[in-house]
């Protein structure tokens, strides 16, 4: 994927989409992107970009709460320079600070983000920790929601399922209780891996029936997040094409 997404890869691709009739992107704020981000607005392409605070893009060391909340500050600071139109922290650290107890990092987050002058959000995979900050009251402009909860550890597993997998592993149950609680709350929501990570790409069909799961699941109000790699297909018009029939 990095030999095929070249700096004038990476912007025909934004033009490509935008001409598809797509009119926002997400990514965090890797080095690469702050070089080709000047080229896609210079090409003319206007898709509004939300940025993902992620951690690793500042410091790959050790993740610790402490960390987290210095780290995604300062993404968010930098993000913010290239004028986004929402800056969310990734769910990896969201995941752990519920696990650790320490949400109050991502409160801080959000205030910082505010202070910035951006909408600001909460990506999750584990659905409890949306729960858990929606019993507070917090001011959270929107959430990203991972349809499958990838941040358990192999003692979670060993709890829920009595085995410990090797790598990444989707359960098929996770979606329905993500989609539980994305129409629970009343902010909206950015569902993403909705195809597994590419685990339910196996023919047009099933990529189809994903699609067609998640727009029946979410709130009118929300929206997907679908990464693509048109190396092989033209996924950009696959994709806007399926989402047009089912919203129909």
């Amino acid at each position: 994927m990095r030999e095929y997404f070249t700096d004038r890869q990476v912007v025909q691709f934004m033009l490509d989409c935008e001409k598809a009739g797509i009119t926002a992107w997400q990514s965090n704020f890797p080095a690469p992107l702050e070089r080709q981000l000047p080229l896609i607005r210079e090409a003319g392409c206007a898709l509004q970009w939300l940025a993902l605070a992620d951690p690793w893009d500042i410091d790959r060391s050790a993740v610790t709460p402490d960390t987290i909340a210095v780290t995604a500050r300062k993404c968010a600071v930098r993000a913010a320079k290239q004028k986004p139109i929402a800056i969310a922290i990734r769910g990896v650290e969201t995941d752990l600070l519920f696990k650790e107890g320490r949400l109050d990092v991502v409160k801080g987050f959000l205030g910082a983000v505010h202070d910035l002058g951006f909408p600001a959000g909460v990506s999750a995979h584990n659905p409890a920790a949306i729960e858990a900050m929606e019993s507070k009251g917090w001011p959270v402009d929107f959430y990203m929601t991972c349809f499958y909860c990838v941040s358990r550890t192999d003692e979670d597993f060993r709890k829920e399922i009595g085995v410990t997998p090797v790598g990444e592993t989707y359960l098929a149950t996770d979606p329905a209780r993500m989609c539980e609680v994305i129409r629970k709350v009343s902010k909206p929501c950015l569902a993403f891996k909705i195809l597994a990570a590419g685990r339910r790409c196996d023919s047009p069909e099933v990529v189809r029936r994903a699609f067609e799961f998640a727009f029946k699941n979410i709130k009118p109000t929300d929206a997907v997040i679908v990464g693509m790699f048109p190396k092989l297909s033209d996924q950009i018009a696959e994709n806007t094409q399926t989402v047009r029939q089912l919203c129909a």
